[in-house]
């Protein structure tokens, strides 16, 4: 699976990377730290997910979403947060994010984020869950 991490800052999206990189069937392609920086790796680039937070710079992880699902349906984007609040989570459920995982969730919950959208399966990381139910 080919992938994109996209995160401004640039320690959590390196350590993403390096987590990632270490199951054989996961390809980082590029690391970005703003949505323009994806919008411009998407097209160059075959991409299945885009691993995106929200707080970026020039074009936030919301926008981006919106713009990468209206041209490239079929991609696969999890959300990335430390934003946890519902209306947030739901928005971008709406917007077709097919994964919301909390920046304070474990490392695995990425891999099981990643996993289950290559299995076309919507994935809450367990915080998030326990957000929506209330």
């Amino acid at each position: 699976m080919n992938i994109i991490i996209a995160d401004d800052h640039k320690l959590i999206a390196k350590l993403l990377e390096k987590y990632l990189t270490s199951n054989p069937e996961i390809n980082v392609v590029d690391v970005v730290y703003n949505g323009m920086e994806v919008l411009k790796s998407v097209r160059v680039n075959d991409i299945d997910l885009v691993l995106c937070d929200i707080s970026m710079p020039i074009l936030d992880g919301m926008r981006t979403l919106k713009l990468l699902k209206e041209s490239y349906y079929d991609l696969k984007v999890v959300m990335l947060s430390i934003h946890n609040e519902k209306w947030m989570i739901q928005k971008a459920l709406n917007l077709g994010a097919c994964g919301y995982i909390s920046k304070e969730s474990k490392k695995e919950e990425v891999l099981m984020a990643v996993t289950s959208a290559s299995a076309d399966s919507i994935y809450l990381s367990s915080q998030i869950m326990e957000i929506m139910k209330n």
